[in-house]
């Protein structure tokens, strides 16, 4: 069910008083609606963890971090990948916990036998932590079986939650982050050229000064401040990013959707 404007304002202010800078900007059309409702979903979910009540089923270490994980049991039917997308449950950078919801279980009938299961490796990074679920998923129905595989990264970083999908090839986090690296960022780390991150925005230098970035189109969100001598990236998820000058170019993240690896057993 769709939500309008009026009533999702409305529901702001009456139940949500905690996030009137969201109403605000809303009314004002500083932000289209689905925007609105997605910077909701990150500042509610976002929360410390001790106010969480999931149950958790075990604990992941990820350097300095504890990582809770609970374990949901929704398989059906007709299983699809996006159906187990991880959740980011809770984040406390103070005390470095955290709390995810991930997939596991089975769907058994005369026609049906499909079953999930995962594996996952974790590792702290400069500003957060992240986690590689990696899962296999069994069909089968009548007289034959197949295998799909498909992977998410999910963690915390620059100040906000996110979950991707990657190439079920990956292996480990840092298989997974590097693979999430358009070619031009790659190249350009290869070159010696600077390459910053805001989020899911890559900030690469440019080899000349003919361009600069305001010659480029900025993705959702994302607004350049010039303070004298000083270039910022603003993003209302993420922390302020300063550049050293403005020769540089934007470059979205990379990720996956749609098909995924099958077998045929």
């Amino acid at each position: 069910m769709r939500v309008s404007k009026t009533k999702f304002i409305r529901v702001l202010k009456r139940h949500f008083p905690e996030l009137a800078d969201i109403r605000r900007r809303l009314q004002k059309g500083e932000i289209s609606l689905e925007e609105a409702v997605k910077l909701f979903l990150q500042r509610k979910t976002v929360m410390p963890v001790e106010k969480q009540n999931e149950p958790v089923d075990f604990v992941i270490k990820a350097g300095s971090w504890r990582i809770g994980v609970e374990v949901e049991d929704n398989v059906n039917v007709h299983p699809t990948p996006e159906r187990f997308r991880p959740q980011v449950l809770g984040v406390n950078p103070k005390t470095k916990t955290a709390l995810i919801r991930v997939y596991e279980g089975r769907y058994h009938s005369n026609r049906h036998d499909n079953r999930l299961t995962f594996s996952y490796d974790a590792k702290e990074t400069p500003d957060g932590f992240a986690v590689l679920v990696k899962y296999s998923l069994y069909r089968s129905g009548l007289e034959y079986g197949r295998y799909r595989e498909f992977s998410y990264v999910v963690g915390f970083g620059d100040g906000s939650s996110f979950v991707d999908r990657v190439s079920p090839e990956v292996d480990s986090v840092e298989e997974a982050l590097e693979w999430m690296k358009p070619a031009e960022v790659r190249k350009a780390e290869a070159e010696g050229r600077k390459v910053l991150r805001q989020g899911d925005v890559f900030f690469v230098e440019l080899r000349s000064r003919r361009r600069s970035l305001k010659d480029y189109n900025l993705p959702s969100n994302h607004r350049v401040v010039v303070e004298g001598n000083t270039v910022k990236v603003v993003h209302h998820e993420h922390s302020v990013l300063i550049l050293p000058h403005a020769y540089f170019k934007p470059v979205v993240r990379k990720t996956i959707v749609g098909t995924v690896r099958r077998t045929v057993d």
